[in-house]
């Protein structure tokens, strides 16, 4: 497809003047025109062009992409999906959140059973090894030594890691809000305070240097055993995605997936994942089911779908969109 260098600029104005009269958008019928055309204008400079038209109009459209038609459709609704889409992303938001606190609860927990002082969680000796030989090699390029390392002995980039390895008045710094803890602790917080400092991609990385007893240890409040740890990993990377692409306010129904880490085989047959080859894309639909399998998803989904003022059929074709037909055994009272 290609694309003009150059895009004349539209007033607010015009840009309503093509969503209602060129592309047929219906207006409430009980309110005069004017005041529609002013509401539409408000919305379109409150929730964005992009967003509310361009991010929803492959649902509405009911023509070819080169001659867009939303005659079927109301003002209304199209405000309703917005909505809805707006709702799904708040509560993957929520999940993720319940994910992540478990995570770090489970983690500084099983740590500190395993080693008994509260600094021991920035001592190197205590996280796995990395070897060249190492399987995670492209975790490795990322955190560890660089590819063009040609030593012996690698050993993990503190810098890059996480903030554990950071000078103590950089750490306290970050945990200023813990001064009790500091105090209590001759200024080296405990790592149930400590890894309150970490967001999800650097607990992530902890998790994937875990020694083997902590990591099976953490493993198992997710009911999951020490065989599934590259399946976890897998899980890891989808929920941090997942948890950017809402936490940047995205039209959460046009995401997909495509990392740059191939997803477990384990994973993808135990969800019945359809994937390419590569085992690096997933619809939006998929990645919820991989929060699903350590977070109950599910319940709350159906019931926000359930609960939703939007027409069956429109429910539909926002369920199509996220990729729901490729996967339809959850609980939801659509007819397909």
């Amino acid at each position: 497809m290609k694309y003009n260098k150059s895009k004349e600029f539209k007033t607010l104005s015009s840009q309503c003047d093509i969503i209602v009269n060129k592309r047929k958008l219906k207006l409430p019928e009980f309110i005069n025109r004017e005041e529609s055309m002013r509401r539409l204008e408000n919305e379109l400079i409150s929730k964005n062009y992009f967003d509310l038209i361009n991010g929803l109009e492959d649902i509405l459209n009911s023509s070819d992409s080169k001659h867009k038609f939303y005659g079927n459709y109301s003002l209304n609704q199209l405000l309703q999906l917005y909505k809805l889409n707006k709702n799904l992303r708040e509560l993957i938001l929520s999940q993720i959140s319940e994910f992540e606190i478990k995570l770090k609860t489970t983690i500084a927990y099983h740590f500190a059973s395993r080693y008994s002082n509260w600094n021991d969680y920035r001592k190197i000796k205590n996280y796995k090894k990395v070897t060249k030989s190492d399987s995670d090699d492209i975790f490795i390029a990322n955190y560890g030594y660089s590819r063009r390392y040609r030593g012996k002995n690698p050993q993990i980039n503190q810098k890059r890691l996480f903030p554990f390895f950071i000078t103590d008045e950089k750490l306290i710094t970050k945990l200023k809000r813990k001064k009790r803890y500091l105090s209590a602790y001759n200024g080296h917080p405990p790592i149930w305070v400590a890894i309150k400092s970490l967001d999800f991609g650097q607990l992530h990385t902890m998790f994937t240097l875990l020694n083997t007893d902590v990591a099976s240890d953490v493993l198992a409040n997710f009911n999951l055993k020490s065989i599934d740890r590259n399946k976890f990993e897998s899980i890891l990377f989808v929920i941090n995605w997942l948890r950017n692409e809402c936490a940047h306010f995205e039209m959460i129904n046009n995401s997909r997936y495509h990392g740059k880490n191939q997803l477990s085989k384990e994973l993808i047959e135990d969800l019945n994942l359809r994937t390419a080859k590569s085992r690096r894309n997933l619809t939006l639909f998929q990645t919820m089911c991989v929060l699903n399998s350590v977070q109950n998803f599910e319940s709350d989904f159906s019931e926000l779908i359930s609960n939703s003022d939007i027409p069956q059929h429109l429910k539909k074709e926002y369920l199509k969109s996220i990729g729901y037909w490729r996967q339809s055994d959850w609980n939801i009272s659509i007819d397909f």
